[in-house]
């Protein structure tokens, strides 16, 4: 009998256990609703913008205690520019522009969005000039190509255009937006151009453009970055935690439901007026490679002196902005990347029971 009360007691110390725990989460969750915080989000017409479309259409920011305002950009080279200006406060972009803004305005980065080595590409106007170009690159010298300049694509299209033959120097980069370069190939203004989906797609079936080249083809290392701006990092930095906390539950959902996530997609695209073939939306999830928190603690760790993974990806972009006359000097790594959210949300049970969507 005494082993059975004992039993008893145990079971009910434990359940009393368990509801004390539930009850400070709910209280947590319902703090935070309670007084949200108004955060401006920055974005691009991209797939690794999806998370936060997808926390709209569920109603998940309240939950987060946070009140969002989307601010939609072509590229990365005006968003960063906007964030130096005080136009919004965390957002997210390809490793040139984030760099670009840690180096010169001290923009944290906090995480990757995505790896993009698969959705770059310099693409030709149609098969004959990817033939052209392919079996003789130097037809390439003098030539003015279209790219999006402090982007990620800038830095695929050279190590694109250096793997097929074209020597440093021998062509002239010229700088416009993805929408322009869209409108510039369509009238074949040009027939060879740095190009990232979903624009690849568009044009290919519009004119039939071909890509001769990925950034899958080189040794460029091409993420997405997500950051946050010094200012709103000093003011509210469990704000920022909770931001992406509920950017890693909307990754979860998107991996647990894959039919529902092309439909979203769709959605999304359609909002922002992007035409994107219905057939090209599952190469869009397949070709971004989300991380999750696990994979980015690893790859943002440092040990001792010894700079992590994501610390020497960043030395390579900065190196590049710095050959390129963007920067005057490579800027010590530690001083705009970091795992600190990182580490605020794998540490803080309610937070990392926010960073998914196994509840």
């Amino acid at each position: 009998m005494r082993k059975t009360n004992l039993s008893y007691l145990t079971i009910a110390l434990f359940a009393l256990l368990f509801a004390n725990s539930a009850l400070a989460k709910d209280g947590a969750a319902k703090s935070w609703s309670a007084n949200p915080v108004e955060v401006r989000i920055s974005y691009q017409p991209a797939f690794w913008a999806l998370p936060w479309f997808l926390a709209t259409e569920k109603r998940w920011w309240a939950e987060y205690g946070l009140k969002p305002k989307m601010v939609l950009f072509a590229a990365g080279a005006a968003q960063i520019a906007a964030g130096a200006s005080g136009e919004w406060d965390v957002g997210g972009a390809g490793d040139i522009p984030a760099v670009l803004g840690g180096s010169k305005y001290g923009l944290i980065n906090i995480a990757i969005s995505d790896k993009e080595q698969a959705i770059l590409s310099v693409m030709a106007g149609s098969a004959d000039a990817a033939r052209r170009y392919t079996t003789n690159p130097k037809l390439i010298a003098g030539k003015e190509i279209p790219v999006t300049l402090n982007s990620n694509q800038e830095l695929v299209t050279v190590a694109c255009l250096e793997k097929l033959g074209a020597k440093p120097g021998s062509y002239k980069l010229v700088n416009l937006a993805p929408g322009d370069i869209n409108v510039a190939m369509l009238s074949r203004r040009f027939d060879l151009a740095g190009v990232w989906a979903p624009n690849t797609y568009i044009l290919e079936k519009a004119i039939g453009a071909k890509i001769i080249c990925r950034g899958t083809d080189t040794n460029v290392n091409a993420t997405g970055r997500l950051f946050v701006t010094p200012a709103f990092a000093k003011k509210e930095p469990n704000a920022v935690a909770r931001f992406l906390a509920l950017y890693f539950r909307a990754v979860d959902w998107e991996r647990s439901n894959p039919k529902e996530t092309l439909s979203y997609l769709k959605k999304f695209y359609a909002s922002m007026n992007m035409k994107v073939p219905p057939q090209n939306l599952p190469d869009e999830v397949k070709d971004h490679v989300h991380l999750g928190l696990k994979e980015q603690l690893a790859l943002y760790a440092r040990s001792g002196s010894s700079p992590s993974t994501v610390d020497r990806w960043t030395d390579e972009v900065a190196k590049f902005l710095v050959s390129k006359g963007s920067i005057p000097a490579v800027k010590p790594v530690d001083s705009y990347v970091t795992d600190k959210y990182l580490r605020m949300i794998s540490e803080n049970p309610d937070l990392l029971k926010l960073a998914s969507d196994a509840r």
